[in-house]
């Protein structure tokens, strides 16, 4: 499974991208919304796991109706 990972770089996130990577999953991660935005417009991803507090957006609203936009099949969380 493809998986994005859109928070600010915690021991937290890293912990959970670690274990996702461990499980066989590929894993992106990054701590701005219009960085993932770009890649989702690049690369389809499976499931997105997104924080609520991503810098470069208002709200995490924004980013879900921007990545449904461009992809929505795609599982967000």
């Amino acid at each position: 499974m493809r998986i994005a990972i859109c928070a600010q770089k915690t021991p937290e996130w890293e912990d959970i991208a670690s274990q996702l990577r461990r499980l066989g999953h590929r894993v992106e991660t990054n701590g701005r919304a219009q960085r993932v935005i770009a890649r989702m417009a690049e690369h389809s991803f499976d499931l997105v796991v997104a924080d609520d507090r991503v810098p470069d957006v208002d709200d995490a609203l924004e980013l879900l109706t921007e990545l449904k936009a461009l992809a929505p099949r795609t599982d967000i969380i």
